[in-house]
């Protein structure tokens, strides 16, 4: 599972940076397409998103309309950034309902590195709730949270 992937990955040492999405207005989403059209823009979502991924990384849905993303062999802020920017500039395109329609969606975004933002499985997810609870209560369109966790 994602999870004990993400365990590994630490117990291993192997530096990561790990990504939280969140889609803005998920509900009225599904309110107005109905949960058909939910699922369907959480399918077509994430399949745009692993065209950006590679093989080493991995994507895996947290909650009703959050996705987690662990992006192996970046190695410092700028490389996750780039891919940051891909993400959304892929899901910027217009997406299609099931009835034809095309619309937009906007994401709340989160970022923290391994080793740099936390040192441990319970600071990883930790950081990862605090990424949830950062993005889910966001009122701006895209909110990026890329600076270290960690005080000098």
């Amino acid at each position: 599972s994602f999870w004990q992937i993400l365990d590994q990955k630490i117990t291993d040492n192997i530096p990561f940076y790990i990504l939280y999405l969140d889609i803005n207005k998920f509900r009225s989403h599904n309110e107005y397409y109905g949960h058909d059209g939910g699922d369907k823009l959480l399918i077509d979502l994430s399949e745009r998103i692993r065209t950006i991924l590679k093989s080493s990384d991995d994507i895996a849905r947290v909650g009703s309309d959050e996705f987690t993303i662990i992006l192996s062999n970046v190695n410092n802020q700028h490389e996750c950034q780039v891919i940051l920017d891909r993400i959304l500039k892929c899901t910027n395109k217009a997406f299609i309902s099931n009835q034809g329609e095309n619309f937009n969606i906007s994401l709340s975004v989160g970022a923290a590195s391994y080793p740099n933002d936390a040192s441990n499985v319970i600071q990883v997810r930790s950081r990862i709730k605090i990424l949830f609870n950062s993005t889910h209560n966001q009122l701006k369109m895209i909110h990026c949270v890329l600076s270290s966790w960690k005080k000098n």
